[in-house]
Parts: C-alpha cells; sequence; structure tokens
C-alpha cells in the first residue's frame, strides 16, 4: 500500500516554502521514504510517533 503524505493547510504549506533549502529538501526526501515504505518502518532521525495517530517529522542535517 503506498502512503499519501499531506500538510495540515496553507499556514504549514507557506512555513515549509520559508525553509532553507536543504531543509526543503530533506521533507521530500523523507515523504519519499514514507510514501514507498510507509510510516512504521521509518523511524529514528526521519520521524518519531509522538502519541495516537500523531507523528513528528525530523528535518534535522543527517545525510540522506
Amino acid at each position: 500500500m503506498a502512503w499519501i503524505v499531506e500538510t495540515l493547510n496553507a499556514t504549514v504549506d507557506a512555513e515549509l516554502k520559508a525553509l532553507p533549502d536543504d531543509m526543503v529538501a530533506r521533507f521530500w526526501y523523507i515523504t519519499g521514504l514514507i510514501r514507498d515504505r510507509g510510516l512504521e518502518r521509518v523511524r529514528h532521525p526521519h520521524v518519531d510517533h509522538l502519541q495516537g495517530p500523531v507523528w513528528e517529522m525530523r528535518l534535522e542535517h543527517f545525510p540522506i
């Protein structure tokens, strides 16, 4: 099953566009991992489960 990654709203989209290019690239890299592998298979340092259906995507510096 392929996953679909969506942002919450236009505010989040604007904040994403305002990030430095390297962080935007990491966002797209991580969303590709989620889409291809599934959220539960993409773990730290890329994403962390917070609680219930809420997950955190981490755009920290890491090698890609």
